[in-house]
């Protein structure tokens, strides 16, 4: 298998060939640009196999009641854009907010199994609304 890395000056194109050194396996396009965004041409993957885990728990849906989403428009780039503060994320969520050089960031894919979770509470309260709406039926 050989991997092999075109440059230009906004993106690296790695390109990975078989071990037969003709079929083209994967591409994954990078492009760091000056905002400091990566664009994939692909799916992000993270690991999330059960033998990498332990002391697993269902989470609480309900601190997603507690977490805000915001719209603003970004210092650096002066665009508009969307998501949610870190500083009050650590309050509600800590496991999601870590700290590089001084600048706190958020795990924005790990909200997702709060927000899994609060849809299923949701659900168990609609359901149950329906019942007392339509006579316990």
């Amino acid at each position: 298998r050989s991997t092999r890395k075109e440059s230009s000056a906004a993106s690296d194109v790695y390109k990975r060939q078989g071990n037969d050194g003709g079929s083209l396996i994967s591409v994954l396009t990078l492009d760091m640009s000056t905002a400091g965004k990566a664009t994939f041409n692909n799916d992000v993957v993270a690991y999330s196999d059960r033998k990498l885990k332990e002391n697993i728990k269902t989470l609480d849906g309900k601190k997603v009641l507690e977490m805000r989403g915001v719209s603003f428009d970004r210092i650096d780039t002066g665009l508009p854009s969307s998501g949610v503060i870190a500083q009050e994320m650590q309050e509600v969520a800590p496991e999601l907010v870590s700290e590089t050089n001084g600048t706190l960031g958020v795990s924005y894919g790990n909200l997702v199994g709060y927000l899994i979770e609060a849809v299923k509470d949701q659900q168990k309260q609609i359901n149950e609304l329906k019942e007392i709406v339509n006579g316990g039926s």
